[in-house]
């Protein structure tokens, strides 16, 4: 199940923990992951992460990934946020 996502991406200045994002990484852009914004530094992102997209797309059969991960701003290539977010999901556990 999805719920729309409170924060609008015209009016978004920096990232908020609870946020829902999807990050891409270099150098190809064409793998990334989904999730949600732990914290947010200025040499790197925590995320919460829910599934992974494109290259490294994992099984449909695993409904979340639940994987805590940091990633340093120099290995990505996009951070987006995203319209839709999880619902009901273990990587949704402890965020605001």
């Amino acid at each position: 199940m999805i719920e729309c996502n409170d924060r609008s991406a015209l009016t978004i200045k920096s990232l908020k923990p609870g946020d829902a994002v999807e990050v891409r990484f270099n150098p190809f852009s064409t793998a990334g992951v989904q999730g949600f914004v732990i914290s947010c530094g200025p040499d790197r992102l925590r995320v919460k992460v829910h599934a992974t997209v494109g290259a490294l797309e994992v099984s449909d059969a695993v409904p979340c990934l639940n994987w805590d991960v940091v990633i340093p701003w120099t290995s990505i290539t996009l951070v987006r946020h995203l319209k839709d977010k999880a619902v009901g999901c273990a990587c949704r556990e402890d965020l605001p």
